[in-house]
């Protein structure tokens, strides 16, 4: 069943029409969902710290002195060439008494806390609107735990894949004032390129999806474990599927990974620049969705779960200069 075309996408005003979108999503459950793929997709063209995972934790030492290191580390290649880095945004208070980053753009930048003994491994500039390619802005681990935490930020646009935008439509509707679209939907649109990637051995949503306002900015926060296969994945004994060599047929391992990931939705102002061709457009600017992916092997993820919710997930905001020090003021102890 073909998709109806959303009413605009080129630089266009959209208000959604949301009852138009969730009848779409139900009657072409086909086609939109290969929309939610397209945009999950491209989350997972940059979620790609485990491929690089054992090279992350020997590079750590190039990483804690950015700009250090040689051209060919596997970081600079995970990087995908040059990259700006920057040092830690600190707060003048320091809001739960650990280290705050924050990597602030023009208009709309984010911060976040890493417990203590996590470390940034690398880091950039939020690109402007001419750029409208999904870019990973911050990577860290904590080395003893194995966990990693990347923060994404993804502008909604259409795509040849999918060029009536519909599973950016989607995002918008859900994290309106007045969402049609439901919570099961949204995350099985924004999960999609996580279990369909080439390289995924196991995958499985766990827990309940769950969503909170905090300062008026509304975030949804869903779980899955999912492992990887570096090789081929070949059908074993009593139809087991199995990760092997290539050349030997010698079986891999698939380490098994638990994944909190929590979303928001941010529209940047457009004024007085340009913008790429695709952007969605909406009442306040352009819409972008924002990505924080913790993860970590599932037999410790009970070990850091607080420290996820307490600290990294607690203090994660995006907005303005303006907007992000209230929000640290908020925070703050009283004394």
């Amino acid at each position: 069943t073909a998709c109806s075309p959303p009413q605009s996408t080129n630089g266009a005003q959209l208000p959604l029409r949301a009852a138009m979108l969730q009848r779409r999503l139900a009657r072409s459950r086909g086609c939109c969902r290969s929309a939610g793929v397209v945009l999950a997709g491209s989350l997972v063209l940059l979620l790609t710290l485990a491929r690089c995972r054992r090279a992350l934790f020997e590079e750590a030492a190039f990483a804690a002195a950015p700009g250090a290191g040689h051209s060919d580390s596997p970081l600079r290649q995970l990087a995908g060439g040059r990259r700006e880095c920057l040092g830690l945004f600190l707060s003048s208070s320091a809001v739960l008494g650990a280290p705050e980053v924050g990597l602030a753009a023009e208009t709309r930048g984010f911060q976040l806390r890493l417990p203590p003994g996590w470390n940034v491994l690398k880091q950039s500039r939020v690109p402007n609107l001419k750029d409208a390619t999904a870019r990973e802005l911050l990577g860290g681990a904590d080395v003893a735990t194995k966990a990693e935490v990347l923060v994404v930020r993804v502008p909604l646009k259409t795509m040849p894949q999918d060029p009536q935008g519909l599973g950016g439509l989607a995002a918008i509707d859900f994290f309106s004032a007045e969402p049609r679209v439901t919570r099961p939907q949204i995350v099985d649109v924004l999960s999609k390129g996580y279990a369909t990637r080439p390289a995924t051995f196991q995958y499985a949503l766990v827990g309940e999806p769950s969503e909170f306002l905090r300062n008026g900015t509304k975030f949804l926060r869903y779980d899955f474990e999912s492992s990887r296969c570096d090789g081929s994945q070949v059908e074993g004994t009593r139809g087991r599927k199995q990760c092997v060599r290539p050349d030997s047929n010698e079986e891999l391992p698939t380490v098994l990974r638990h994944h909190a990931i929590l979303t928001t939705l941010a529209a940047e102002p457009t004024e007085n620049q340009d913008v790429a061709e695709g952007l969605l457009l909406g009442p306040n600017g352009a819409e972008v969705l924002w990505v924080v992916d913790v993860s970590a092997p599932v037999d410790v993820w009970s070990n850091i779960s607080a420290r996820v919710d307490e600290v990294i997930f607690a203090s994660f905001g995006v907005g303005s200069d303006a907007e992000l020090a209230a929000s640290r003021e908020a925070l703050a102890p009283s004394r």
